[in-house]
């Protein structure tokens, strides 16, 4: 039965990873130049195959029952699985091209499966990713909003349940967005007003929203 239900779980991850050649089949993983549609800043091998990804979830899923209590043991270790990819994804270091699972995660190491030392310098530019990605989760978890990558931009069609009159682009450039959390030197703090803005703007009615390099921001009605 195992072999059967690993097949549909491996089936089940590459979908969750995407098409298009977001990831390619090795020997010892797939190696993924995208999930679920959001490029990764380079390619990296997740350390699963057809064999081992039913037992690595079997595993995990006494533990991970208590992080989803409303579905199946099984179900929960595949829910938190996606979780810890997100992570790794997103804290991996320079160099740092494999993904290897833990009995707590994923770990992201370098070709020599050691972790990369981590400049101040990167460690700042890691934490300007994360509010990032926080900003943009803050308003997709919201309702029906499209992510378009490319052009750092949302597009709002529903908040909170409530259908908009018509839909809303948010402009947040990457580099503007950060040096506007940067700028007083609490960018913690700065998130939160810059999401209280964007959130009062999109209430008034703007439809078109556009962070500048100056930290201000260009509003259509």
């Amino acid at each position: 039965m195992n072999a059967a239900e690993d097949r549909v779980l491996y089936a089940r991850l590459m979908d969750a990873i995407g098409a298009d050649g977001a990831g390619t089949e090795t020997t010892d993983g797939v190696v993924l130049t995208a999930v679920g549609g959001r490029r990764l800043p380079w390619p990296m091998r997740l350390r699963i195959t057809p064999d081992s990804f039913g037992r690595v979830l079997r595993d995990a899923a006494a533990d991970s029952a208590g992080a989803f209590p409303d579905v199946e043991p099984l179900e929960a270790a595949w829910r938190l699985f996606l979780v810890h990819l997100d992570e790794a994804i997103k804290t991996a270091r320079p160099n740092e091209t494999e993904l290897l699972p833990t009995t707590t995660g994923i770990a992201s190491l370098r070709a020599d499966m050691t972790r990369a030392p981590i400049t101040p310098e990167q460690e700042e530019n890691r934490e300007d990713q994360q509010r990032y990605d926080r900003l943009i989760e803050h308003f997709t978890e919201s309702g029906r909003v499209e992510v378009e990558w490319e052009a750092h931009t949302l597009v709002l069609r529903e908040r909170d349940g409530r259908l908009l009159a018509r839909p809303v682009r948010v402009r947040l450039p990457y580099r503007a967005t950060t040096a506007r959390l940067r700028r007083d030197g609490a960018p913690d703090a700065e998130w939160a007003v810059l999401v209280s803005e964007l959130t009062a703007k999109i209430d008034a009615g703007a439809t078109d929203i556009e962070l500048r390099e100056n930290g201000s921001m260009h509003v259509r009605e």
